[in-house]
């Protein structure tokens, strides 16, 4: 990934942004019923295609970086506040300022750095032996009020034991300075040395009717995680708002770690997990690997009740491919990027978030992990939360932003020295039987 990251998505960066602004405008809009009036920022200021960029930007690195909740994206507060670091685990080293994440290589390491901005890819810069993130002299409010944030510096490595690492100068997040990527074999190594454990990656649990894929082995220092992944809103999600019934927001009822979405998805993807994921999907079909929800179009409401072809989706059968939609028929380049139009969701959270006054409603938010309809090992992802208010729920609001879209939703249950409870003793499959 020698290439400037904004070069990689190429067109569709400028349809990702699109959806953004679109998306801060409907936030603030000043009609009464938000159905088409005219669209007005609820103090002077103009909200522009910048002040998206940079607030998605931020809420995204303070979401990855501390698993910091962000309610209301008109104006996010953190210079009196002081976070701990929730991303990876902690470096136990003579330096606590460290901590380290799995990944699978070097490219891996890459584009999980660039994807700490979300959709923003613009604010990330090629360096000389990687990446900068400068979230420094940001002005994304609507108050004007310019805030600084801080950088964070990827380098490439230069060894065999890391696949690279960055540097962290985020002051509200002051004990993190550094970010150790390491390959998963370097990972195991370090932290599992005599640990054993309970659930290994590529074994299916149940609970209930549900069926729950291992994807994160644990470690002393870290939870592993099981995860159950459905298409549409599946049977395990709560409406944000009741009294939206079943066309609003949505919120899974276990929240999963985004490290497990991501797993999940490099499960799917990987070459050396194809053969174990076609004997899954041959032994449980639809139920552990999801078949691809039929695409939300406009004028109906927010449910899926049937499927398309069970060959595509995540159990699709072509390697290199975590995702594909569509057949061998061509479709064009936005089902090869993430952006505007076709998108695949994974949602894994919802909630209700601050009060707008205009208009008087609340903000709804769910955040999901964004990719293309056909994604391959090198397809570009993203997290970020979408964000709406309205006063009158109608089509045109939040089910027309879906779309074209093609959603699921994750559910899923941490574990470190013994299966989560409700799981029983032992895996329903193991595919080293």
């Amino acid at each position: 990934m020698k290439t400037n990251i904004s070069n990689i998505i190429g067109k569709s960066l400028t349809a990702i942004f699109s959806v953004l602004l679109m998306t801060a405008f409907a936030s603030c809009t000043g009609n009464e019923d938000n159905n088409g009036g005219e669209l007005k920022p609820t103090t002077g200021r103009a909200v522009t295609l910048e002040m998206v960029q940079q607030r998605q930007a931020l809420h995204n690195v303070l979401s990855a970086l501390a698993g910091v909740t962000v309610n209301d994206t008109l104006g996010i507060d953190f210079e009196r506040q002081t976070y701990k670091p929730v991303i990876g685990v902690e470096y136990f080293d003579e330096d606590p300022g460290q901590r380290v994440v799995e990944v699978y290589n070097e490219n891996d390491a890459e584009l999980q750095f660039c994807s700490l901005v979300g959709g923003s890819h613009d604010l990330v810069k090629e360096t000389a032996d990687g990446y900068m993130i400068d979230l420094t002299h940001l002005d994304c409010r609507q108050d004007g009020k310019v805030q600084n944030l801080g950088t964070l510096t990827f380098h490439r490595s230069t060894d065999e034991m890391t696949a690279g690492y960055a540097d962290v100068d985020i002051a509200c997040i002051p004990t993190l300075k550094r970010i150790v990527y390491l390959p998963t074999g370097i990972f195991n190594g370090w932290s599992g040395s005599g640990w054993e454990s309970p659930c290994l990656v590529g074994q299916v649990w149940q609970k209930g009717g549900n069926y729950y894929l291992c994807v994160i082995e644990s470690t002393p220092y870290s939870d592993g995680w099981l995860i159950n992944v459905q298409p549409g809103r599946g049977n395990m999600y709560s409406i944000v708002a009741e009294n939206e019934k079943n066309k609003g927001a949505w919120t899974p009822q276990n929240v999963v770690s985004r490290d497990a979405v991501q797993a999940f998805v490099y499960f799917c993807i990987d070459a050396q997990f194809y053969d174990m994921k076609q004997a899954i999907i041959r032994r449980y079909p639809g139920k552990v690997i999801p078949f691809v929800p039929i695409a939300h179009g406009k004028g109906q409401d927010c449910s899926w009740d049937h499927y398309a072809n069970p060959d595509d989706g995540f159990g699709t059968k072509r390697q290199g491919y975590a995702h594909w939609v569509g057949g061998d028929s061509e479709l064009g380049p936005m089902y090869d990027a993430p952006g505007d139009g076709p998108e695949v969701l994974i949602v894994r959270n919802g909630w209700i978030g601050d009060y707008a006054w205009i208009p008087a409603r609340s903000y709804r938010n769910m955040e999901m992990f964004c990719m293309a309809p056909r994604h391959g090992t090198k397809s570009l992802s993203y997290w970020w939360t979408n964000t709406y208010v309205y006063t009158r729920f109608e089509d045109e609001d939040f089910c027309d932003w879906l779309a074209q879209k093609y959603p699921y939703t994750a559910n899923g249950f941490s574990f470190r020295d013994a299966p989560p409870s409700g799981f029983g003793n032992s895996p329903v499959y193991d595919p080293a039987d």
